[in-house]
């Protein structure tokens, strides 16, 4: 298997986080984490007064793109356009912006039409080919949890995506310039982070990877591509590409090596994080509950759960969409479209994890 960890920044990514935070005000404390090669706030806070220094508050296109709204309460980040454009798939290969720009744009073009909407995560919104029941992207987005004004903004994003990337891109390109050198002492003392993830790699413990990404599946891939994360550094973001047979990792520094465990052992620590939490809230109701039942014998897709179930699509919709951010539940792509199977090595991790904390 071929293995590429990008010693590069996502600089695209990273200056898309810090002027979310910007825009939003969010503390430099939330931008990053704990963990040996974490940026401490106060450099973060520095970076974000530099690198937005030049940004015109009176833009719209800043509130439109960087606006976080809420879509899981518990979650420090908010769910934003600029993110949703430039995350539609990762591409850790890719660090320069142009490069990253002109990867999306191609992925976009030749994705398969129409669109189906299949969930959304504080990131995102995944798409795959349509079902043979043609239904209107308008009313795909609609079910998303979202405000009816922002369904509309992504509709709009949705519809003309190559334009809105583009824009998000000249928009961030002031900002990325002045945040590269900020960034890069950070850079150089994470290498020998890079370095240990692309010897676990290399060495094909791929298993350790269970515990910090709930669809990551090791088989069938011949190439796996890794970068960095330094702002909002908990966890891993993923795209699998099956028909390339490439996996791109994005992942956040926070996430040391050794924190990653192999299935079955104890985490350091016995504190709950928020991922955690909301799970056990999500877990905290019986309907879903009779979800990762049905999802436990075989996967679904959202229509199969509510049908056999006999509940509502929205409902099962907005549910099942948080139970793969908290993930309790886990994707599968079968001919072109995503499914869902119940995550039991999730559960027990987090049940055993709960039974340490009340020890």
């Amino acid at each position: 298997m071929n293995v590429t960890v990008n010693r590069k920044p996502m600089l695209l990514l990273e200056a898309a986080e810090l002027v979310y935070a910007y825009v939003n005000r969010v503390s430099a404390e939330q931008l990053t984490g704990n963990g040996a090669y974490c940026i401490p706030a106060g450099d973060v806070q520095n970076m974000m007064n530099t690198a937005c220094a030049g940004l015109d508050n009176s833009n719209p296109l800043l509130d439109f793109y960087f606006r976080g709204v809420t879509l899981e309460e518990g979650y420090a980040r908010k769910f934003y356009l600029a993110s949703c454009i430039l995350n539609l798939a990762n591409f850790t290969s890719c660090s320069a912006p142009r490069d990253l720009v002109e990867a999306l744009s191609a992925y976009w073009k030749r994705g398969q039409r129409p669109l189906q909407v299949e969930g959304i995560d504080m990131r995102t919104v995944h798409l795959s080919q349509a079902a043979q029941s043609f239904v209107p992207l308008s009313q795909q987005v609609m079910r998303l949890p979202l405000p009816q004004e922002f369904q509309m903004k992504l509709l709009d994003v949705l519809l003309d995506y190559e334009a809105h990337l583009g824009c998000v891109a000249r928009l961030l390109q002031p900002v990325v310039d002045a945040l590269e050198p900020l960034l890069e002492p950070w850079v150089q003392r994470a290498m020998p982070l890079a370095d240990a993830w692309e010897a676990l790699l290399v060495d094909k413990q791929l298993d350790a990877l269970d515990s910090v990404h709930s669809n990551w599946e090791p088989k069938g891939y011949t190439s796996i591509y890794m970068a960095l994360r330094y702002f909002f550094p908990e966890g891993m973001a993923a795209t699998f590409f099956l028909s390339d047979g490439a996996a791109h990792l994005y992942m956040g520094v926070a996430m040391s090596v050794d924190m990653s465990h192999m299935e079955g052992e104890e985490q350091k620590s016995n504190e709950l994080n928020e991922q955690e939490l909301a799970a056990l809230r999500l877990l905290a109701n019986p309907a879903r509950i009779k979800m990762l039942r049905l999802m436990e014998e075989s996967p679904k897709n959202f229509q199969e759960v509510a049908t056999a179930l006999g509940m509502n699509s929205g409902v099962v919709f907005r549910d099942m969409n948080n139970m793969v951010n908290a993930h309790l539940l886990r994707k599968e792509l079968i001919c072109g479209r995503n499914y869902f199977v119940t995550n039991r090595s999730v559960i027990r991790q987090l049940t055993g994890k709960l039974t340490r904390c009340l020890d």
